[in-house]
């Protein structure tokens, strides 16, 4: 087995993407403290339940995300013309063998996982969002079009979004969430050149470098004034502003594409 293989129980918690200790880093500074700031930044507190509910939920996600990757990574990929090969031989003909067995082993983790949140504010919704997973990942493994250029987005939202919306289920905490992240990345995901959508490519908020920090300026700039004509909660600032130092900071640390 290869790096990707995490050692419990079985070898049937096997992961294809974040292999290095770098893009792990990077998971955590993009994905998992944006979070963090979101849920602060709409309750005022963050308490050690809270972490613990965000950093359960974000497992959960995971534990069924990751299963979507790991069919497109090891069969799905078998089937395309021109395939991304990820993984070598030895890790796809270990999934060929045991897919269910790591399905089924996912699948255990997360409904503890889940028994262990139910109490959170928005688990129903969670839920609701963690189950459409499973038809777009269907979906996506089984399309390869630029239909795919649209179910991507609808993913990442709820990779990102399903947290957010287990802690604060609120229709304003979504659509921020969704702001702050899934947009932009559903854009740079559109205008790659296998989907052939000619205006996204030179489309300059999708370029990956300065287009991040672009992005996150022209967001503060929306949500200063949102805040300000309505009174609202300033704290909100705070994941904008993050991202918006983060991404000029590694623009120039950087300057090529880095990890979504």
């Amino acid at each position: 087995m290869t790096s990707v293989l995490f050692y419990c129980p079985f070898g049937y918690f096997l992961s294809t993407r974040l292999e290095t200790f770098a893009a792990k880093i990077s998971w955590l500074l993009v994905y998992f403290v944006p979070l963090l700031l979101t849920v602060f930044s709409f309750s005022s507190a963050l308490d050690l339940i809270s972490v613990g509910y965000l950093a359960v939920g974000t497992i959960s996600v995971y534990l069924l995300y990751e299963i979507g990757y790991i069919e497109n990574d090891t069969l799905t990929v078998l089937q395309e013309p021109s395939p991304t090969i990820r993984l070598d031989d030895d890790v796809r003909r270990y999934v060929s063998e045991h897919w269910w067995k790591i399905v089924l082993f996912r699948s255990g983790i997360l409904i503890i996982c889940l028994w262990w949140i139910r109490s959170a504010p928005g688990f129903e919704w969670f839920v609701a969002m963690l189950a459409g997973l499973i038809p777009a990942f269907y979906l996506y493994n089984r399309i390869r079009s630029s239909v795919n250029a649209v179910i991507h987005p609808i993913l990442v939202t709820i990779r990102f979004c399903g947290p957010v919306v287990l802690l604060i289920p609120y229709l304003n905490a979504f659509a921020f969430a969704l702001l702050l992240f899934p947009l932009l990345n559903g854009l740079e995901r559109a205008a790659e050149s296998r989907y052939g959508i000619k205006w996204l490519q030179g489309l300059w908020l999708t370029n990956q470098v300065s287009g991040r920090w672009s992005y996150y300026g022209i967001l503060l700039v929306l949500v200063v004034a949102y805040s300000y004509s309505n009174a609202s909660s300033w704290w909100v600032l705070l994941p904008v502003v993050y991202l918006f130092l983060f991404r000029l900071l590694t623009a120039f640390i950087r300057p090529e594409k880095v990890s979504r």
